[in-house]
């Protein structure tokens, strides 16, 4: 299934690029946003629609707090890595 978005939205830029003219490019831009908002709409639709959410919230919140700490650690003990590897060797010539 992820390999079937992937080649569709490639295919969405291999068109984009190719094949759209620029005039239509403002318009593309303004059905992004409108279908965005109604993306947005929809899934505020589904989630409105759960039961359970107010008991399910606490354990949403608790799992969404883990996975930002989670990515901002990742995130900073990846450029620490990085920039330690490329001003050690910057420094060493």
């Amino acid at each position: 299934m992820h390999m079937l978005v992937t080649l569709i939205m490639c295919a969405g830029i291999l068109v984009g690029r190719l094949l759209l003219p620029d005039k239509l490019a403002t318009g593309n831009g303004k059905l992004q946003t409108a279908l965005t908002l109604l993306l947005i709409f929809s899934m505020g639709l589904s989630i409105g629609g759960d039961e359970n959410l107010l008991r399910d919230l606490p354990v949403i919140g608790v799992d969404s707090l883990i996975f930002c700490v989670l990515a901002m650690a990742a995130s900073t003990a990846l450029v620490y890595v990085v920039t330690r590897r490329l001003f050690d060797k910057g420094a060493r010539k």
